[in-house]
């Protein structure tokens, strides 16, 4: 946010504080009115630009395979990476899984004989059903069925 107001500012030519980061990667402050002109672009650090060399359509061929197989490399080493990961992760969750799902089968066995009472009122009725009826698609759908 800082970079942007900065630029602007200095594209109105007004003098503005800025931050101590700024300046010093400036490393020219105060500006003058002429430097205006000049410094309303964002300094970036100068990138060297390789010379582009005459490369032959074989050379290109091979530097395209290398990449390939380094992708390739990256890819099976990822993958392999995230089996560990799973494998790991899923002998630690299961038995929380399996706990879950048995104190949800309990607790809707305890709750079925309620849908039966003749005294409940027809919209606890109806969230009753929907609470059993959520709770038996979970433990149907769920990985533990």
């Amino acid at each position: 946010m800082a970079r942007l107001r900065f630029v602007v500012v200095l594209w109105r030519g007004l003098r503005w504080p800025v931050s101590v980061r700024i300046r010093k990667r400036l490393k020219c402050w105060p500006f003058k009115r002429k430097d205006v002109g000049v410094m309303n672009k964002i300094v970036r650090k100068n990138r060297k630009k390789a010379k582009a060399k005459q490369q032959t359509p074989e050379m290109m061929f091979n530097q395209a395979l290398e990449r390939y197989q380094r992708f390739k490399n990256k890819n099976a080493k990822f993958e392999q990476e995230m089996h560990d990961l799973i494998a790991r992760v899923k002998l630690e969750v299961d038995e929380y899984e399996i706990s879950k799902h048995e104190q949800v089968y309990a607790l809707t066995k305890k709750i079925i004989p309620f849908f039966s009472k003749k005294t409940l009122p027809e919209y606890l009725r109806e969230e009753l059903f929907d609470w059993i009826d959520n709770n038996m698609c979970m433990l149907g759908h769920g990985p533990y069925e």
